[in-house]
């Protein structure tokens, strides 16, 4: 889970946590980069807004790299990125943050279950 905002991370990894979900939390782009190098999540919660590397060059990187991680975009924006170009490179969903956390919880099943179904 990446998100430059403390607060933000926190609430939404314990709410995932308390799903049983094992979470990792992050507060920039250059930061998860790093951990990715020897971590391999089942998916990853990616702010779209952030400082340094926001979250389209973040999972630019992660695309060049060949990770093939399965990404949740996390946004105050509804409009910041064109679902079928986020599609394109892997987004699994554009979940804007206003929402209530269930619906990041569902989201986050929905990439896992993607990612494990592609794994098979």
């Amino acid at each position: 889970m990446v998100d430059d905002n403390a607060v933000v991370r926190k609430s939404i990894a314990k709410r995932l946590v308390r799903e049983a979900f094992l979470v990792q939390t992050f507060e920039s782009g250059e930061k998860v980069l790093d951990a990715l190098h020897h971590e391999h999540p089942d998916a990853v919660l990616l702010d779209f807004k952030m400082p340094g590397l926001n979250g389209e060059e973040t999972l630019a990187e992660m695309r060049k790299r060949g990770l093939t991680v399965p990404v949740v975009i996390l946004t105050a924006y509804s409009d910041v990125m064109d679902v079928s170009k986020s599609q394109y490179q892997g987004v699994v969903s554009l979940v804007t943050k206003s929402l209530e956390l269930e619906d990041v919880v569902s989201v986050a099943k929905e990439a896992i279950t993607n990612r494990r179904s592609l794994t098979f």
